[in-house]
């Protein structure tokens, strides 16, 4: 008999490692079912949050086509998620800025890097030229590769039109950069300075030929600009032909992404 109950012990270790080799493929069935589980709930979660913002939010493949578009696309430009899949950002570039746009995109998308706020021109379903922060972030999959963007479009045309009314209203307005230098003026103030565009950019926030200023009233005024990002105060400026008026000056600081200063609003 001792032939018989060696065969039945063969028999049994085989049948454990089957057993075996099944509970572990019902371990990994579960736990692959676990991840698609969370990788849905996540996905969705995505979804959700994309489509109550009114942003348009997208997501493009390697080849820089999307993939997904939320709702924002339609609310906010008219076209439909389905018109937009397979397409890319270039398709939606109006004609005429096709070329410096595309290159300017092109070259950070290429770079497979984030960035932020990339101001541009789209074409919405009409054909109306709309102006836009894009901003995107680099997706990888679960080997690290790269696997395309996702980002957000934002319209900001309605902010450019407002910008602009308030820009030419009957207030004096300039626009300086960081460090005083004036870049823009409005009509106002370039009627009440008796200044021309040109020559501007002799003067420093519209107080270089102020006649009663002294270095610690400068000094102060940076320095509450640097602490609160606002100034305002009475002064004494000259116009181009010499004369002396009084004036209440406004400043406020412009901050980019990063929170440092990038402009000044003088009014």
């Amino acid at each position: 008999s001792a032939p018989i109950v060696a065969g039945q012990h063969g028999e049994n270790s085989v049948m454990g490692k089957l057993l075996e080799a099944q509970r572990r493929l019902q371990l990994l069935d579960t736990r692959r079912s676990k991840s698609e589980m969370k990788l849905r709930v996540s996905r969705q979660r995505f979804v959700d949050i994309a489509n109550v913002s009114g942003d348009w939010i997208w997501e493009t493949d390697t080849t820089f086509r999307f993939v997904y578009a939320s709702e924002g696309a339609q609310s906010q430009f008219g076209y439909l998620a389905q018109e937009l899949l397979g397409k890319t950002l270039f398709d939606l570039i109006p004609p005429e800025k096709a070329e410096k746009s595309a290159r300017a995109l092109g070259f950070m998308l290429t770079r497979k890097s984030a960035f932020r706020d990339f101001e541009m021109t789209l074409l919405d379903r009409q054909g109306r030229a709309r102006e836009i922060l894009c901003s995107g972030n680099v997706v990888v999959d679960d080997a690290g590769q790269f696997s395309g963007y996702r980002g957000v479009i934002r319209d900001i045309s309605d902010d450019r039109r407002v910008a602009a009314a308030a820009f030419e209203s009957g207030e004096g307005m300039v626009i300086t950069d960081r460090d005083g230098n004036i870049l823009r003026a409005n009509q106002a103030f370039l009627e009440n300075s008796g200044y021309s565009l040109e020559e501007l950019p002799q003067r420093r926030l519209g107080l270089a030929e102020s006649a009663s200023l002294d270095e610690d009233f400068y000094q102060a005024m940076w320095a509450k600009l640097e602490e609160t990002g606002s100034w305002q105060g009475e002064l004494m400026d000259r116009r181009k032909n010499g004369e002396c008026y009084p004036k209440w000056l406004s400043v406020s600081a412009v901050k980019g992404s990063d929170g440092s200063v990038t402009h000044y609003i003088c009014t």
